[in-house]
């Protein structure tokens, strides 16, 4: 993938306050989430390009350069043997994590939200009717299995990782991974993956999605984005990956609220890939 030239850790630390944080002095805005970086060349010169040879019509089953990219970067990148059935451009990751849920849930299901995470994660579910239970992470912000495990009802229907963490920044392990993928199988539970800082690992740690494991594929929708890794946030471009009834019945959905993300901004994207 194309990327902005990656911060080091140690860089990170030494990062002043950020433009668009309105504060002063030593603060450090831990809100928003705004990149301070610039958004790759490689992308605006492809949105330029097609805006030049007029690529801004409606591309109701998505670009297929988009969608060849990501199927790509998901078999090399997350282990994933997508298709193209089976990725889902969206406006943004918000719209995914909308989608999942309307598609997932209906009134009166249980869902279990690993925390702290990101708020929306904790707030959808109840917009369509479910409970939702908040199960804290371990001390060290891993997963405590045993802890969700416990907290399953016989209307539970969801479990909702953010992985690597918003906001802790904690990288799950493979085998802790493993660990929650044998119990979604076992209680025929699906999970809500939320993988938008997935490029954002330090020290070694390497990100691993749920959906590649054994047994999880079709029971997994994972939220992927460029906000965070391309700087690329008023574009509003994010995508899913979801088993391909899953896929298709949010795709429905999706186009009637928004028809379809911007074709611009899907050929940005797709150059964010190579």
């Amino acid at each position: 993938m194309v990327f902005p030239e990656k911060l080091s850790l140690e860089e990170v630390r030494r990062t002043r306050p950020s433009k668009y944080a309105g504060l002063d002095g030593d603060a450090i805005s831990l809100g928003l989430a705004e990149s301070d970086f610039e958004m790759p060349k490689e992308v605006k010169e492809a949105m330029i390009n097609a805006i030049l040879e007029g690529r801004y019509h409606y591309e109701i089953g998505g670009v297929p350069e988009f969608l060849q990219a990501a199927v790509e970067k998901l078999r090399r990148f997350n282990g994933i043997d997508a298709t193209e059935e089976e990725v889902l451009p969206t406006v943004g990751a918000m719209n995914g994590i909308w989608l999942a849920h309307k598609v997932l849930l209906k009134p009166g299901d249980h869902v279990v939200v690993v925390t702290p995470t990101y708020p929306p994660l904790i707030e959808r579910p109840k917009g369509f009717q479910a409970e939702v239970t908040e199960v804290s992470a371990r001390g060290d912000w891993h997963l405590d299995v045993d802890a969700i495990e416990r907290a399953l009802t016989d209307r539970t229907k969801v479990i909702t990782i953010c992985n690597p963490n918003n906001p802790t920044g904690a990288v799950y392990t493979r085998d802790e991974l493993e660990q929650l993928a044998e119990l979604a199988v076992r209680r025929n539970l699906y999970v809500i993956s939320d993988e938008l800082y997935e490029h954002l690992t330090y020290d070694g740690r390497k990100h691993v999605s749920i959906a590649s494991l054994p047994g999880m594929r079709e029971r997994t929708i994972t939220i992927f984005g460029f906000t965070k890794t391309h700087s690329m946030s008023g574009l509003r471009i994010g995508y899913v990956f979801a088993e391909k009834e899953l896929a298709k019945r949010m795709r429905e959905e999706n186009a009637a609220i928004v028809i379809h993300p911007g074709t611009i901004e899907q050929i940005g994207a797709a150059a964010a890939f190579k």
